[in-house]
């Protein structure tokens, strides 16, 4: 039977980022306390101002300026942007286009938090215990807070899973006249114990902003030069709050309940009566219209959208589960997890850098979509734990950095039919390049990263109709951008130039065939031909393709360059990783890029399990928040920016720990659990559209299943040297287990005695 989750914090949470956070993949809440009240901040995926004024912007920088530049002993810092010159002082349009593009430098595009409730209780209380407990399984919060004199507060909370209306209902146990606070004072009216508040707080200028961030933790590191004016402030038109925001969408958000409900200072209070032990109210949120927010926060069916939202949690949870025997893991991934079911839909724009119930007024890099790991790690193990319903919410954030990509590749490579993903990109449709300045606008790596979600959402699920109608075409355009920019020597090898990796200076010394780019590059070539071999399509092209692949100038090379190498740079098997090293910017404040890291060790079967485990518990203990996510970035640097959606990709690492899979389709069971250490899967996804389950006891995989989708063989690196107990017929050879399967064909087996685990 599967273990049921109940995450707990037993104290009050200060931050939105460090709550329990609900939703349905397109509202959001997140769950924090202060003095006398109980707050949900709302967010909503597609909340975002849009402004975008390019008009001062120079023409983008097209890629012979760069090489011009280069050539010439133009230096250009990827992180600082400081340019050097070495052999003739830059001209004008150089200066152009070595600066970000005035468009970049302002405070918008931007995504915006949403709403604010506020469930008030009496700020006399002092000495409270409290409870908030979020079931997994059911998609609900229960927050309770215990006054020391017997009074107790107690809210239930979910989203329904369809309908973006938020429900909550309340109880005031043991309430009496003998603990009562509060009362009439000269006329002011007498608040009930328990009451709620529906606003949006108003917007302060970027000046403000960076003023409160400096006080609020010592430091800085929000810069706005030139922001557009702040937004408006809400109003209560037609008894719906809203927020306007210019040229973008705007945000509807209705309130109903049992109780009159009032309009005060652009706010919506719901007011019970002084002596009314429990209530409930409903809120409708919407970027559609006001008339759309009232329809959905009309709710007199609390039995029936509770179980909806339970039926809906329960569908979701059959797909995957997992067991480790160090809590502290199985809880970081069930958190994550249900993280990314609240955040997370197919056919909904997925969020930025941040969670949505999380954000600040204003957002550290404009809260975008980050291209060169951060959105691709929001992502990480989705597929392999068996969710296209939260993984293909990927595309639906990259088709508009694809739409841009293919005018960049025509308009600024000289690379008709191809697509170039450049480094950050929004939930919108732009003219032209927003970000066309160097070098962070011309890193040419990051296309082959995207590349790798649409062949591996294939390899994973074996989706004929998905790969024709989605990956095939995508596969296609990045492969012709790196058959155009991909230039071969006389000797027909063909090399990368200009080109960097991570955030890199573009340099004469250093421009050329950087690894991060010709991974990248081979696994686009390679997959696209894979891909039209399978569809029986572009013959001729798939060869140019393959014949390209083949004569790079080096050997370094991986099915999945994401878990091969990060920034380009192969670590050492023997060597501790940055993120565990003292004094490492990567250990001491710069967590972010550790599930990737600790993947590619795993994919790689580098991780040395034994030796390091317990400082991977140390180090997700010195990050993990009370709700069990994980902070990217330190707050001493960095300061409570909300929740990074990049750190959701440990659920990832964490899925890699009990299986990883190659585009080859090779899978290594429990790559990551110690020999002393117990674990346990079901139905995760492998190379092959192959849904697997394992357990391991201490050194001895006890059970092994797989479940065929689409049939065929999966091979699996054994930690069986020995004769199997088998349902059916195997084969064994240098120690790869071949299982072969028919479609919806389960084969089930055990090793015959306890074994070490490779």
């Amino acid at each position: 039977m599967k273990k049921h989750h109940i995450l707990t914090i037993d104290r009050p949470c200060q931050l939105a980022e460090e709550g329990f956070v609900i939703g349905n993949g397109d509202l959001s809440a997140s769950c924090f306390q202060k003095p006398g009240k109980i707050i949900f901040q709302f967010g909503k995926n597609d909340f975002w101002d849009l402004r975008q004024d390019m008009s001062q912007n120079p023409r983008p920088a097209h890629i012979d300026e760069l090489i011009f530049a280069i050539k010439n002993g133009v230096q250009v810092d990827g992180v600082t942007n400081k340019v050097t010159c070495s052999k003739t002082a830059p001209h004008s349009r150089l200066q152009e286009i070595t600066r970000p593009m005035p468009s970049q430098q302002r405070n918008a595009p931007m995504p915006k938090p949403a709403a604010m409730l506020y469930i008030h209780y009496p700020a006399d209380w002092q000495e409270c215990k409290w409870q908030q407990l979020l079931d997994v399984e059911s998609g609900t919060l229960t927050v309770k807070c215990a006054h020391f004199d017997g009074v107790q507060l107690i809210i239930t909370a979910f989203i329904h899973p369809d309908r973006n209306v938020f429900n909550l209902k309340w109880q005031l146990l043991n309430h009496s006249p003998e603990k009562l606070y509060g009362g009439n004072f000269f006329g002011l009216p007498e608040v009930p114990p328990v009451h709620a508040t529906l606003f949006r707080e108003d917007e302060p200028s970027a000046e403000q902003w960076a003023k409160s961030e400096l006080l609020g933790h010592g430091n800085c590191y929000f810069s706005c030069p030139a922001p557009f004016p702040t937004l408006p402030p809400a109003v209560i038109k037609d008894g719906v709050l809203v927020q306007q925001i210019p040229d973008s969408g705007n945000l509807y958000a209705a309130l109903d309940g049992d109780a009159k409900i009032v309009r005060k200072n652009n706010f919506l209070r719901l007011l019970p009566e002084a002596d009314i032990p429990a209530g409930f109210l409903s809120i409708g949120i919407s970027t559609v219209s006001a008339d759309d927010a009232k329809e959905l926060s009309i709710n007199r069916h609390w039995d029936k959208d509770i179980n909806d939202t339970r039926l809906a949690a329960e569908e979701f949870w059959k797909k995957s589960s997992v067991a480790f025997e160090d809590d502290i893991l199985e809880n970081s991934w069930y958190a994550a997890m249900h993280t990314k079911r609240s955040i997370l839909r197919a056919g909904t724009p997925p969020p930025g850098l941040f969670i949505p119930s999380t954000l600040q007024p204003f957002s550290l890099w404009k809260g975008d979509y980050h291209l060169n790991y951060n959105f691709q790690s929001l992502f990480l193990g989705d597929y392999e734990s068996n969710h296209t319903d939260t993984g293909d919410a990927y595309f639906d954030g990259i088709k508009y950095l694809m739409a841009l990509g293919e005018k960049i590749s025509r308009d600024y490579y000289n690379i008709d039919g191809g697509c170039f993903i450049q480094l950050c990109g929004y939930p919108r449709y732009s003219e032209d390049d927003y970000m066309g300045y160097l070098p962070l606008g011309r890193m040419a790596y990051m296309t082959g990263w995207v590349a790798a979600y649409f062949f591996r959402r294939w390899k994973l699920t074996m989706d004929t109709t998905f790969l024709r109608e989605q990956a095939y075409p995508a596969l296609k355009k990045f492969a012709t951008f790196y058959a155009g920019f991909l230039q071969a020597d006389p000797r027909g090898v063909y090399h990368a130039f200009p080109s960097n990796q991570g955030e890199d200076v573009f340099s004469e010394e250093g421009a050329t065939d950087k690894p991060q780019v010709l991974m990248h590059a081979r696994f686009a070539l390679t997959a696209a031909a894979k891909a039209a071999q399978e569809l029986d399509t572009d013959h001729q092209k798939s060869a140019v393709w393959l014949h390209i692949a083949a004569h790079l100038p080096i050997t370094e090379f991986s099915d999945y360059p994401e878990f091969y190498a990060f920034d380009g740079q192969i670590d050492s098997p023997d060597s501790l990783p940055d993120f565990l090293t003292a004094g490492n910017r990567f250990h001491d404040w710069y967590m972010g890029q550790m599930p990737y890291k600790f993947s590619i060790r795993l994919h790689r079967n580098i991780w040395r399990k034994e030796v390091w485990h317990e400082k991977l518990l140390t180090f997700i203990k010195r990050w993990r928040l009370p709700n069990g996510l994980l902070r990217a970035m330190s707050a001493c640097t960095h300061g409570y920016r909300g929740g990074w959606t990049e750190n959701l990709g440990i659920a990832g690492a964490l899925t890699d720990m009990l299986m990883t899979g190659s585009a080859d389709g090779f899978i290594r069971l429990f790559p990551g659990i110690p020999e002393n250490k117990s674990a346990k899967f079901s139905t995760l996804r492998a190379p092959g559209a192959f849904l697997v389950s394992a357990e391991k006891k201490g050194r001895m995989i006890t059970q092994f299943s797989l479940l065929a989708e689409k049939g065929g063989v999966c091979k699996i690196h054994a930690p069986w040297p020995e004769t199997l107990w088998v349902e059916k017929n195997i084969i064994m050879h240098q120690d790869i287990l071949e299982i072969a399967a028919e479609i919806g064909e389960t084969a089930t087996f055990r090793p015959a005695r306890s074994i070490q685990n490779q």
